[in-house]
């Protein structure tokens, strides 16, 4: 490592751990798993939900 990297793995690291306390902040928020709140965040990995299914009414 050279000498201003340990500089910047410490941010990192401080960065890091405040988004893992923003998703649990939100996760509490909106009373859902943390995993809910990652998939959010990360649309690449996530995906779609399907569209309900509506029932066929008789007319």
């Amino acid at each position: 490592m050279r000498e201003g990297d340990t500089l910047k793995v410490a941010r990192l690291d401080r960065l890091s751990c405040s988004v893992l306390h923003l998703v649990a902040l939100g996760a509490d928020m909106f009373g859902v798993p943390r995993s809910t709140v990652h998939g959010h965040l990360d649309r690449t990995k996530t995906v779609p939900r399907q569209p309900r299914k509506t029932a066929l009414t008789k007319s």
